[in-house]
């Protein structure tokens, strides 16, 4: 999944949904997105969590936090993958697909309007 980053700069962040990443739950209306997302490498350093729709702005980390971060999750991810039991996974019903390219549109249009402090 893509977005526009929250603080304005119009780049495109792009945040991977998986168990071993960030998961996104919609309500029916809106959406939250966990855990934070720390845009580390752009310019701007952006870092917010988008809770039912709306922007929460997180504080900045220092490059050891950062590279303590990603160790960490390296780490989890290490430890959360195991290998598939089924080497042809079920694909999502169709109206699974739905809600994810209309959950997708409506990203793009909150991504600019939702911002809060």
């Amino acid at each position: 999944m893509s977005h526009l980053c929250a603080c304005g700069c119009g780049t495109e962040v792009v945040t991977p949904l998986s168990p071993l990443d960030w998961r996104l739950t919609f309500d029916g209306v809106t959406i939250t997105i966990n855990p934070s997302i720390g845009n580390w490498s752009l310019p701007c350093r952006s870092h917010y969590v988008i809770k039912q729709g709306l922007i929460h702005w997180a504080g900045d980390w220092s490059d050891e936090q950062i590279a303590e971060g990603r160790r960490r999750d390296l780490l989890a991810k290490r430890q959360k993958q195991a290998p598939s039991s089924s080497p042809n996974p079920i694909p999502a019903p169709a109206t699974r697909r739905g809600i994810l390219r209309r959950l997708r549109n409506w990203l793009k249009k909150f991504s600019a309007y939702s911002i809060v402090g």
